[in-house]
């Protein structure tokens, strides 16, 4: 599928080589769409990467299941409850 779909861009390209009006402008739009593409995927790299460098420097940890919401360590009864609650 994505060889075909790849090879069918390329003869648009071609044909927008060959001076075919809308070829060109399927052309211009592909190749806009890929750049979008790949900003928006070095945008989500480099927050990714961020987020994790800050993430090794946190001064507390979040609570017991690594949730920010958590509380901190559960009690047993908790647990228990919980599991109770489970089954």
């Amino acid at each position: 599928m994505v060889t075909a779909g790849v090879a069918g861009f390329f003869s648009v390209v071609a044909m927008a080589v060959r001076g075919s009006h809308w070829a060109i402008g399927v052309t211009v739009a592909g190749a806009c769409l890929a750049g979008l593409m790949l900003v928006f995927a070095g945008s989500f790299t480099l927050v990714w990467i961020f987020s994790v460098v800050v993430g090794r420097f946190r001064r507390s940890s979040p609570g017991a299941f690594g949730s920010p919401f958590s509380p901190g360590k559960p009690v047993e009864n908790d647990v228990a409850a919980t599991a109770a609650i489970l089954e």
